[in-house]
């Protein structure tokens, strides 16, 4: 279950006294803006959510603090082949993996316990410590295959 937003805040805060740095109004408000939702979104699409609650945010800010939230575990940063990062909010989420749709983008979170057993058992078969994983399976979603959506994106 993911934390609140309080608890969320107190570890950022850590984090950035580590660096000696401070929690200021604009990171956490960018903070809150990256918990309220579940999308992948980019740095500008964060702006762009930034801009609708008229919150005192510059695009240089949101660019730094997206990488403080990451270097903190709090969000995770994507490449889905598009081109740019998609980031979402990672603490204290659920492990789970990515499809992505060739044909309009959709990305569809997952969770598969009989994968996440196969690659424990391949890295233990190859005397491997594994650290960390990440799946991202691409393809068409049921609309665009059904479409005959070929193009990628």
């Amino acid at each position: 279950m993911p934390r609140d937003i309080g608890s969320t805040l107190t570890e950022f805060e850590r984090f950035l006294a580590g660096k000696g740095l401070r929690l200021t109004m604009q990171r956490r408000q960018l903070t809150e803006v990256v918990m309220s939702t579940h999308e992948h979104l980019t740095v500008d699409e964060l702006v762009e959510r930034v801009r609708e609650k008229n919150l005192p945010i510059g695009r240089a800010t949101v660019y730094r603090t997206v990488d403080l939230l990451c270097q903190a575990g709090l969000m995770q940063g994507h490449d889905f082949g598009q081109g740019t990062r998609r980031y979402e909010f990672a603490f204290d989420h659920q492990h789970h993996d990515h499809m992505r749709c060739t044909g309009c983008g959709r990305i569809i979170e997952f969770q598969c316990e009989e994968i996440e057993r196969l690659q424990e058992e391949m890295a233990k078969k190859n005397k491997f410590t594994m650290h960390s994983h990440r799946l991202e399976i691409f393809g068409l979603c049921h609309n665009c295959a059904r479409a005959g959506a070929g193009r990628v994106r």
